[in-house]
C-alpha cells in the first residue's frame, strides 16, 4: 500500500474498502433472493457481514435454460459512503471490477462465473459523502444443460470462483476463497493506485454488521430462482420429465460421497477421503470435522472443530482431502486417544451438507 499517504490506518483503509460493494445496485424481479456473505477485507485479514442479493429469469431455449437479466446487490449501511472521505472533498470514482459464482442445482455445469466491470461516483463534502449513483450492468446470459426435471440457481458457496482471478497489478493471479470477490481501484498520487479487494461466500461473524471478527459461521445460500422443464422433455441421462402423478424416476444430480470409515488424528491434520460422481461438474466446497458431543477443554465443555478446509475433486474420481487441525483440534489431541466425530461436506452449490459419522483415532 504504498505511495497512498493520505490514507492514514488499516481500520481506516476497512471503512474505505466497504463502499466498493455499493456498485452492486437492486432493481426489482420476480425471481431474487437475499443470502448473508461473510466476507473476507484483505486490508486488515477480517471478516464481516454483508448481505447480497441476486435476481434473474430463467427461460428455456431448445435443450438448454437460460438465466437472463442478472443482476447482483450487495447491502450496505448508510454511512458506508461517508468514507469515502479519505479521498478528499469532491467527487470521487472508483473503477470496479467484480467475479460472481452462479450454482445450477440439477445442471450439469453445476457453476458458471461471470465478471462485471463499471465505475461507483459519489460528491465528498468534509466527512459526508452522497449516495453512490452506479447503474450495475445486467451480468451475460448463462445457458445451462439440464440434468434434471427441475433446476434451482443460486450464489455458489466456498470455492465456487477459480482458485485465482486476475485482481492484482497488471492482472496477477489472486487466490479465491468464496463466491463474490471485488476488486475497486482508484488513481492515487504519484500514478500510484489505490486498490481494495472483498472475497465473500455465505456465511455469518460473530458481530454481524456492527464490526469485523477474525473467524466466519458458513451458511447456505438461498435460491434465487428455479425452472421446471416440461412434460415430456429428453434428459441427457435417458427418458423424459414425468406426467405428474405418474411416478416415474428420473435422472438426478448424483452427490458428493464420504469414504472415509476410520479417520486418524495426524499432528497437524486429519485426511478425508472423498469421490466425485461421474457425468456432473467437479464437486468444490468446503469440509470440517466436528465433535459429536460437548468435549470438555480446560474449565469449558462445547461442540468443537477439530479440523476444516476446502476440497476439490475432479468428476468421477477419488481423493483424499486434507483438513487442518484447529487450535482446539490439536489440544484435544494431546488430552484424547479417540473421539467420536461427524464429517461434514458443504458443496459449493448450496445444497445441504453431507455428513457421516466415524471415529477419530490417535
Amino acid at each position: 500500500m504504498s505511495g497512498m499517504p493520505y490514507i492514514k490506518t488499516s481500520s481506516t483503509l476497512l471503512a474505505g474498502a466497504l463502499v466498493l460493494l455499493a456498485v452492486l445496485l437492486p432493481s426489482t424481479s420476480a425471481h431474487a433472493s437475499r443470502t448473508v456473505n461473510a466476507c473476507f477485507y484483505d486490508l486488515n485479514s477480517t471478516w464481516g457481514d454483508i448481505p447480497i442479493t441476486i435476481e434473474s429469469t430463467p427461460v428455456q431455449s431448445a435443450d438448454k435454460v437460460v438465466l437472463t437479466q442478472t443482476r447482483v446487490n450487495a447491502e450496505l449501511p448508510q454511512w458506508a459512503a461517508n468514507y469515502m472521505s479519505i479521498f478528499g472533498d469532491g467527487p470521487q470514482t472508483l473503477q470496479v471490477t467484480a467475479w460472481v459464482a452462479l450454482a445450477g442445482l440439477g445442471s450439469g455445469e453445476g457453476v458458471q462465473v461471470k465478471r462485471l466491470e463499471g465505475t461507483a461516483t459519489t460528491t465528498v463534502t468534509g466527512t459526508t459523502g452522497t449516495p453512490f449513483v452506479f447503474t450495475a450492468p445486467l451480468l451475460e446470459d448463462t445457458s445451462w444443460t439440464p440434468a434434471a426435471a427441475a433446476l434451482t440457481f443460486q450464489q455458489a458457496g466456498p470455492k465456487g470462483l477459480p482458485d485465482t482471478v486476475p485482481a492484482g497489478p497488471n492482472g496477477a493471479p489472486r487466490a479465491t476463497k468464496g463466491s463474490v470477490y471485488i476488486l475497486a481501484r482508484k488513481p492515487a498520487p504519484g500514478g500510484s493506485e489505490v486498490r481494495f479487494t472483498i472475497d465473500c461466500q455465505p456465511g455469518t461473524t460473530p458481530n454481524g454488521t456492527t464490526s469485523n471478527s477474525p473467524s466466519f459461521t458458513p451458511g447456505l445460500a438461498q435460491p434465487f430462482a428455479s425452472f421446471t422443464l416440461p412434460v415430456g422433455t429428453p434428459l441427457p441421462g435417458g427418458g423424459t420429465t414425468p406426467t405428474p402423478g405418474a411416478g416415474t424416476l428420473t435422472p438426478t444430480v448424483k452427490p458428493i460421497a464420504i469414504r472415509t470409515t476410520k479417520l486418524a488424528f495426524g499432528s497437524k491434520s486429519v485426511k478425508v477421503a472423498v469421490t466425485c460422481p461421474t457425468g456432473g461438474p467437479p464437486c468444490r466446497g468446503s469440509a470440517s470435522v466436528r465433535t459429536r458431543g460437548k468435549v470438555k477443554l480446560g474449565k469449558r465443555s462445547k461442540v468443537l472443530t477439530v479440523a476444516s478446509g476446502a476440497y476439490t475433486v475432479p468428476a468421477g474420481a477419488k481423493r483424499t482431502v486434507t483438513l487442518k487441525l484447529s487450535k482446539d483440534g490439536t489440544s484435544v489431541r494431546k488430552r484424547k486417544k479417540q473421539l467420536g466425530v461427524q464429517i461434514s461436506l458443504r458443496p459449493n452449490t448450496g445444497g445441504q451438507a453431507i455428513t457421516k459419522n466415524v471415529t477419530l483415532k490417535r
